[in-house]
């Protein structure tokens, strides 16, 4: 056992819906949304992987909704400390896949607060989800677009009970809630193909109350100082764009957050896993170390070198 414990690296999953049977630790074949963090595993690290609150267990998921995501990723940290077979001690690194990007900044901008007992030693972001609102409208270029907006709107509504999500639906919108309620997330892209913000809604959520509002809230909440983050993004992805994400990065450096930016030219928001890989394995071990050395900080570099 090493001293202090094993290591852990808290993972924070991608979109899979709102329904309970979409929850990861329902998956079939089992483990199956876990694939990725198998070289962690093999590695020697604890790999703690959380549901997220309300998928998967009782009550509503509140989807894209940045606080109840980033605290279950560091509950799920504590409960591997919890389980004393697991040796896992206080040192952890969050990462986090595209909505589980924003669940993991959430949680290294919550974790000096609501969870002290543990040592945040890094944050890695894989295609974040972390400016809602720029994501949400970049989005809307695609056909699939209508999808992330409903759930989007769908998670405000859950973590706010006076939002009536029934009056901003059209016929349209409705058909596509019930998809989303009884069906994961690729069902429910696939389903809104062909849908529009004006055929599914009675009004643009992009820019009228209360969704504006509360999408610009879950980006300005993990806009916070934390631990060293690396920051993974393809420049071919569609889902989470390269300049969204070189937004992200400038407002991480203005808060006073160590930000190593890593590009990939031919990766899109599937192949950015694999391609960064290694690139995550070395980062995260030099985290861990006794003495980590000094991070690649994009931060204090001229600001032009960020685009």
């Amino acid at each position: 056992m090493p001293a202090g414990g094993r290591k852990v690296v808290s993972f924070g999953h991608g979109t899979t819906g709102i329904q309970d049977s979409c929850a990861p630790s329902r998956a079939r074949p089992p483990l199956a949304a876990a694939v990725w963090t198998f070289p962690l595993v093999r590695a020697g690290y604890v790999v703690t992987l959380t549901d997220y609150a309300g998928l998967g267990t009782p009550g509503e998921h509140a989807i894209y909704v940045a606080a109840p995501e980033g605290r279950a990723v560091l509950d799920a940290a504590r409960a591997a400390r919890a389980l004393t077979a697991t040796g896992a001690g206080r040192d952890v690194v969050l990462w986090g896949y595209s909505q589980g990007g924003q669940a993991v900044l959430a949680a290294g901008a919550l974790a000096a607060d609501y969870a002290p007992e543990l040592s945040i030693r890094g944050v890695v972001a894989t295609a974040p989800l972390a400016d809602l609102p720029a994501s949400l409208a970049t989005m809307q270029r695609r056909a699939d677009g209508v999808g992330y907006l409903l759930l989007a709107m769908i998670g405000l509504a859950v973590n706010d009970p006076r939002i009536d999500l029934d009056r901003y639906l059209t016929p349209d919108g409705r058909r596509l809630l019930t998809v989303a309620r009884t069906r994961c997330a690729d069902e429910v892209m696939n389903m809104s193909v062909g849908s529009s913000i004006h055929t599914a809604f009675t009004v643009d959520p992009l820019t009228r109350p209360p969704f504006a509002a509360g999408f610009a809230r879950q980006r300005d909440e993990i806009m916070r100082r934390m631990a060293p983050t690396l920051v993974l993004q393809g420049d071919r992805d569609e889902v989470i764009r390269q300049p969204v994400t070189d937004g992200v990065v400038s407002r991480l450096c203005g808060e006073g957050t160590t930000v190593d930016y890593r590009r990939y030219p031919l990766a899109d928001h599937g192949s950015i896993l694999g391609t960064s890989m290694n690139d995550l394995m070395g980062w995260v071990a030099q985290r861990f170390e006794p003495r980590p050395p000094t991070v690649s900080d994009i931060c204090a570099l001229d600001t032009s070198a960020r685009r």
